[in-house]
């Protein structure tokens, strides 16, 4: 018999089979020489720090953004003291790899090692999976979130107590990682009860999954509120956010037509800027002289407290006109996922203030540079989401006659989640072919895992 000295290393290493494929998950941002970024990555490292010193060392600022303080606040210890976002980028990755691995160990106990590098291989190379790692955003998180969500329902049992709790702080850093990750959260959980309860599969044990992980989100809400409340001196859920719904519904065109019908009888904020209003929600919220950046913050104040009304207020007037532009909307951010990591002006200029130092390593970069293949990554993603739905076609009438609730929990949670994703993005902000591309390469990881399930059900037999 081996010792218990012999049998340690092979132990560890058994445990973490998963780490090589978080350096898999890295290589665009090798690739590109950089970590890749987006404009809003600026404002969660600017965010992190401001907030720290304000909570933890009493130092307010007059301004710590608009973004999520608890996502900021994740990863500034992982930037603040090298100034360097390599190990940001590390954190996702392995998160990353560590849900996945749960999710396929929950399905191939037995040989998982095997059955997650043959998945994990192509998500990283044929998808946008890897691209949403390296990115310093909180998109990657939402995913996790819901592949969470589906082992404590479905699979809590494939999880030991250790793994149980690292889940448990991953669910709650994700959800309150962004706000859309908390609205889809309870919608998710909201429909996975309602289906249970309608194909009468309602057990303890997913009651129980369904109550923990709503606890989870109310404590990432209560986080934000917490938080809010000492920056603020008001306990918010969004803190001083910019009116993101009034930008939505002038872009639709039912909200320019209602306050161009109407200002002479209501008492809105917003007419006073009715003979200057934007059509699309970035001209609203972000240029320099728009609405947003140019109105007086107690105009500002009451555009936001006046926000749910004049929603109300445009649905009620134009009900068919706003059902047609919210379902267009739905419907092409629903099959818009394009890979697109090209430079930005805006970014470039104000790295420095972000980062200190790190303009030149970024200019180096193929991103900066607008040398990255973004067509030629799309036309591959494209035809691996088409081969992935084209499978799940195929195999599903082998599958159904003894369906496993394993599969069938994981099938319900990620196309619940690709609809949702798709509406929540496209109704309340814009389409944008990043939205959907963060959520997409679940489609074909599903895929993986059901021919997975084919497969060991045919060996049995």
């Amino acid at each position: 018999m081996k010792s218990p000295i012999a049998r340690g290393p092979l132990e560890i290493l058994r445990r973490l089979v998963w780490l090589p494929a978080a350096l898999l998950l890295t290589w665009p941002a090798f690739y590109n020489r950089y970590p890749l970024l987006f404009p809003d990555s600026l404002s969660y490292l600017e965010s992190g720090p401001r907030v720290a010193r304000a909570l933890f060392f009493h130092q307010p600022s007059q301004y710590y953004g608009v973004r999520s303080f608890i996502y900021a606040l994740g990863i500034a210890p992982f930037h603040y003291w090298s100034a360097v976002l390599w190990p940001v980028i590390a954190l996702q990755a392995v998160l990353t790899a560590y849900v996945i691995w749960l999710v396929v160990r929950s399905f191939a106990p037995h040989r998982p090692a095997v059955t997650y590098y043959a998945a994990m291989l192509p998500l990283a190379m044929l998808t946008g999976l890897s691209w949403t790692t390296s990115i310093v955003m909180p998109d990657i998180l939402g995913p996790l979130l819901y592949l969470a969500i589906y082992l404590l329902v479905f699979a809590p049992e494939s999880l030991s107590r250790s793994q149980r709790a690292l889940l448990i702080l991953i669910v709650w850093w994700s959800a309150a990682a962004h706000i859309t990750h908390i609205m889809l959260a309870l919608g998710l959980l909201v429909f996975l009860l309602a289906s249970l309860t309608i194909v009468r599969a309602v057990t303890r044990p997913r009651l129980r999954g369904l109550a923990v992980s709503a606890a989870i989100l109310v404590a990432a809400i209560l986080s934000h509120m917490a938080v809010h409340g000492v920056l603020y001196g008001k306990p918010t859920l969004n803190g001083e956010r910019p009116a993101y719904l009034t930008a939505r519904l002038l872009a639709d065109g039912t909200g320019r037509l209602y306050l161009q019908q109407h200002c002479p009888q209501v008492n809105l904020a917003m007419c006073e800027f009715v003979q200057n209003l934007p059509t699309s929600p970035d001209a609203f919220l972000w240029d320099e002289d728009g609405i947003w950046q140019t109105a007086p913050p107690l105009t500002k104040v009451a555009i936001l407290r006046q926000e749910s009304s004049f929603a109300a207020a445009v649905v009620r007037a134009y009900p068919r006109q706003q059902l047609s532009v919210s379902l267009k909307a739905f419907r092409q951010q629903l099959t818009n996922f394009d890979i697109d990591n090209d430079s930005n002006a805006w970014l470039l200029q104000e790295l420095e203030t972000a980062l200190p130092g790190q303009r030149p390593l970024y200019e180096r970069s193929r991103q900066a540079q607008d040398a990255l293949p973004n067509e030629l990554l799309t036309e591959i993603q494209n035809w691996t989401i088409a081969a992935a739905l084209v499978l799940l076609c195929l195999l599903t009438p082998w599958l159904w006659p003894r369906r496993s609730a394993r599969l069938a929990g994981l099938a319900a949670t990620i196309f619940a989640i690709l609809l949702g994703n798709a509406f929540v993005t496209a109704v309340l902000a814009e389409v944008d072919d990043r939205y959907q591309d963060r959520v997409i390469w679940l489609l074909p990881l599903l895929t993986a895992l059901a021919i997975t399930e084919l497969t060991h059900r045919r060996a049995a037999n």
